[in-house]
């Protein structure tokens, strides 16, 4: 179980995110350095985290995340939304987390596009943009932005 094995340093009280949350699902080959977390409830990260770990503070609503045994992990849409709004470039591992974890997600893209258009404006057109690069095809809406790094 790869929550587990997280455990150290997430405990009960951080949510895996992004890459991190990608690889509990099988879809990246690492949980990424650092690995990042989430807070829940709104609380404020530590000033000082452990060595090796990235807390944020995202708005998390009970859907977004599930337990499984003691650790917390968003959900596979939550965590693909998350990576496809980064407001960075994709790294190649984070590429194809989101090819994998859409290629697994039951409803396919008309599912992830409306998460995204359920979320949050802010990087809706990055993220839209990605997935439209992701799929290959029109996925509606207006033309997407191009994505930070896209090629």
């Amino acid at each position: 179980m790869r929550l587990a094995a997280l455990a150290p340093w997430l405990g009960e009280k951080y949510v895996a995110i992004g890459l991190t949350a990608a690889w509990v699902w099988g879809t990246a080959r690492h949980p990424g350095s650092p690995l990042r977390c989430s807070t829940i409830g709104r609380r404020r990260p530590p000033a000082n985290p452990a060595p090796g770990i990235a807390v944020h503070e995202h708005s998390l609503t009970p859907d977004d995340f599930i337990r499984i045994g003691d650790g917390l992990v968003t959900t596979r849409t939550r965590t693909l939304c998350d990576l496809l709004r980064s407001p960075t470039s994709l790294t190649h591992a984070e590429r194809v987390a989101c090819r994998l974890l859409l290629l697994q997600h039951p409803g396919g893209t008309p599912a992830v596009r409306a998460a995204l258009d359920a979320g949050g404006r802010r990087y809706r057109r990055i993220a839209t943009a990605r997935l439209h690069e992701l799929t290959g095809c029109d996925i509606g809406g207006s033309a997407p932005a191009r994505a930070p790094g896209s090629h």
